[in-house]
């Protein structure tokens, strides 16, 4: 239903007990000749790529090459704070280290050794240990302490890929030409489909694998019948209700990887079309397969109304994303519209959905709302991505 309706492009494969329950791939009406894709498709699979980052770690902690008590600065000795900083505190994203690199648009490309100069460069958003806060920068360091004690990514390929068959997964930016390769794409403003920027794909040198939903499922049944790691490394894949998963996006890709070893139900999807109900797609699957109600996300038109300058006014400020703090915004009011500026200095133009909802395309789910504080003092800016709510306080 949701290829049809233009609103989903890629594989998806669920399975229970490892027998396949579904392995296809859809595909949306268009004349772009570049986003058409088949179950063998090799598609980027953005931060799902971290699973393969924390098995080497534990791989090679299992083999005693290091402890994962081990602070970063045994591996780097002039990061600062690194005398705090364990590798357990990168894997589990307590490190205190933001989840981007300031200002990293900047760079066409950014190799291993470029990332770790600019960590070095970043302040702790908290002492570690103490917080939860979602870092790529952190699991860019543990890619530069695999390369610390073994060649990367060579060990991931040798000591992951390779024994569980996926030869159709690969670091995308060491890799040669590649067959089969989807190139990702998205939405316009006007709803219109564009092919995404090679740059955003090519941009990190580590970290960037693509993969087929085959491959996945693969991974998953070796993760699960304990083939890279044994207890007590093993059991550290999962989170406390016995479930492996990750989510994936980048401009133009969205990917998702689900595994419930209690209730033996793994869901994959890849995605090279990033303007997908991501949330909706991740939650309905599980409902569809255990019988639990459902409703299939329904496109619709948005309407633009008109909203007085008194109310716009109210929202004028400076907001910053929770989950990372050198996202700033600026948001204003011009020709009797909304308008944001992000810190790229980036303009986008708002039409109001209603007082507190605004959008760009008319045809996307996606948009932006204002929602009042708690004291009713000021709004909080929201967000929303494929389902996904993102929340940005007002800070000026």
């Amino acid at each position: 239903t949701l290829a049809s309706e233009n609103w989903f492009n890629g594989s998806v494969l669920v399975a229970q007990n490892n027998k396949i329950i579904l392995r296809k791939a859809y595909n949306i009406s268009s004349n772009n000749q570049s986003q058409p894709v088949t179950i063998k498709s090799k598609v980027i699979i953005a931060s799902v790529s971290k699973l393969f980052t924390k098995t080497s770690i534990l791989k090679l902690a299992e083999l005693k090459k290091f402890s994962l008590d081990d602070k970063l600065d045994k591996f780097i000795p002039d990061f600062p704070n690194g005398n705090k900083i364990t590798i357990k505190n990168l894997l589990e994203h307590t490190s205190g280290l933001p989840r981007e690199l300031k200002d990293y648009e900047e760079y066409e490309s950014l190799s291993l050794e470029k990332i770790v100069e600019l960590a070095k460069k970043e302040k702790l958003e908290f002492e570690p240990a103490t917080r939860f806060l979602y870092s790529n920068i952190g699991y860019h360091l543990l890619q530069f302490i695999i390369s610390k004690v073994e060649s990367y990514p060579k060990f991931t390929v040798e000591n992951i890929l390779k024994p569980s068959k996926m030869f159709s997964t690969n670091e995308y930016n060491f890799a040669k030409p590649t067959k089969l390769f989807a190139l990702g794409f998205s939405d316009d403003d006007e709803g219109n489909l564009k092919n995404i920027d090679e740059i955003s794909i090519n941009r990190t040198q580590t970290g960037n694998f693509y993969s087929t939903a085959d491959d996945l499922f693969e991974f998953i049944k070796a993760i699960d019948q304990q083939k890279f790691l044994k207890p007590p490394f093993s059991e550290m894949m999962f989170d406390k209700d016995g479930i492996l998963e990750h989510a994936g996006g980048r401009a133009g890709y969205r990917a998702w990887l689900h595994y419930n070893r209690q209730t033996k139900f793994e869901f994959i999807f890849l995605s090279n079309y990033s303007d997908i109900p991501f949330e909706a797609i991740r939650n309905d699957i599980p409902k569809i397969v255990f019988q639990k109600p459902y409703q299939i996300p329904q496109r619709t038109i948005k309407k633009a109304v008109g909203i007085s300058l008194d109310v716009l006014q109210k929202y004028v400020g400076v907001y910053e994303l929770e989950v990372d703090k050198t996202q700033k915004f600026k948001v204003s009011v011009e020709n009797g519209k909304l308008c944001i500026l992000d810190k790229e200095n980036n303009k986008t133009m708002f039409q109001a959905e209603s007082e507190f909802k605004f959008f760009t395309n008319p045809k996307s789910a996606d948009g932006i709302e204002f929602v009042p504080t708690k004291d009713g003092t000021k709004f909080d800016l929201v967000f929303w991505e494929g389902g996904r709510k993102i929340i940005a306080p007002k800070v000026d």
